[in-house]
């Protein structure tokens, strides 16, 4: 092909001409076609909202689940079998359908279940959209129900051991608690005891009490006794010396010598038998030391068998409620999937979304209209040209 060949010719010069728009053409065509452009958005969004106002509003229902606890290993660590990508993909596979075909029917359809994992929390939200709350938040209770009953055969031995390992903690920890009362009963009982003890020992004590009294009693009579008995041998004496310097009687001064005597011999036995109770009263007093002593020891005794009661006993029972708690929440965290928050449903529908459906009504009317005004116009400037060249084809 030559060069003239490729030039254009003068008619295809001019029909690139014409087909050159400036700026100012566009808003002519623009202002020229506004009415028409207008209806267009106006038909968009007309049919924007009507779909709003004909559509079923829509209720978003959430519950937020983790990979449960199936059992606990040696060192009482919970071990899981599922994660969350197991969980969003039973979700993403439809293992709820056949659940949610016999609660609402055959004929009915089941809703899509949604699974978003969080791999910070290790959680995984589910959700899904219906017109009805409760219905709704009773539909996803129903599918997470059913994920949880869906578990392996291993899965569920283990979840069995798991249970009975822990039911009989419960059972034994249950049955010390059952004990606390009893063995307060028993200490109650030994503290009882005890004081009837300290009334015993207070009450021998105050007979040997009595007993020193009259003791120390008599010794002290039998002093006094000594006492006198030895002035009026003094006196005795005293007149048989003067009966022996002078001229006496000897038949006289022998009774004085035998009251003498007998003074002397009654003032020894007296001394004696003071001896002797001052001996019964040494005694006496080392009992009422050994009676104080026995006290003292059941009081300390009373007082330790309080402490046990009121501080130990009751701080082991403290303890064994928590553990008890603690055993019984490991028996209720047992499940393959462990729901964090149960089902709930947004407060206000949020299907349709008639603001962003609008929104994006008007944004493709303006498009359209614009598509639609620049082809009208295209075809108003043009349509004899193109028929005659239509029909000289």
């Amino acid at each position: 092909m030559n060069e003239d060949e490729k030039r254009p010719r003068p008619a295809e010069e001019s029909y690139y001409y014409e087909d050159e728009i400036d700026l100012a053409d566009l808003a002519g065509v623009l202002w020229r076609r506004r009415w028409f452009m207008l209806g267009i958005i106006i038909v968009f969004v007309c049919v924007a909202v009507a779909y709003c106002f004909i559509s079923t509003p829509r209720y978003e229902i959430f519950a937020q689940l983790r990979p449960g606890i199936t059992g606990f290993d040696r060192n009482d660590n919970p071990v899981q079998d599922w994660t969350p990508k197991d969980i969003e993909s039973w979700f993403a596979q439809g293992g709820y359908s056949e659940s949610l075909s016999g609660l609402m029917g055959d004929n009915a359809s089941v809703p899509a279940i949604k699974a978003v994992s969080n791999r910070q929390a290790r959680a995984v939200t589910v959700s899904l959209y219906w017109p009805d709350r409760d219905q709704g938040r009773q539909i996803l209770g129903s599918a997470i129900d059913a994920m949880a009953s869906s578990e392996s055969a291993d899965i569920q031995q283990r979840l069995a051991v798991s249970r009975k390992q822990i039911e009989q903690a419960v059972h034994k920890t249950e049955s010390e608690l059952e004990h606390i009362p009893i063995e307060r009963s028993r200490l109650d009982d030994q503290i009882a005891r005890e004081k009837n003890k300290i009334q015993v020992i207070e009450a021998e004590l105050e007979t040997i009490k009595k007993d020193e009294a009259q003791t120390q009693d008599v010794v002290e009579r039998n002093r006094t006794q000594i006492h006198t008995i030895n002035e009026n041998t003094a006196e005795l004496i005293q007149l048989r010396q003067q009966m022996v310097t002078g001229e006496s009687d000897k038949f006289a001064l022998l009774m004085y010598s035998n009251i003498i005597q007998q003074n002397l011999t009654y003032v020894a036995g007296l001394e004696q038998r003071i001896a002797d109770m001052e001996k019964e009263l040494n005694n006496y007093q080392v009992k009422e030391a050994e009676k104080s002593d026995e006290i003292l020891d059941a009081q300390l005794k009373i007082k330790d068998v309080q402490v046990k009661r009121e501080q130990e006993l009751s701080i082991k029972e403290a303890n064994l409620r928590k553990e008890l708690d603690t055993i019984k929440a490991k028996l209720h965290a047992l499940s393959p999937v462990e729901i964090v928050k149960s089902p709930f449903s947004s407060q206000r529908p949020v299907k349709p979304d008639k603001k962003k459906i609008v929104v994006i009504a008007f944004a493709l009317g303006c498009f359209m209209a614009l598509v639609m005004a620049f082809l009208r116009e295209f075809w108003v400037k043009n349509r004899e040209r193109i028929s005659t060249e239509s029909k000289g084809s």
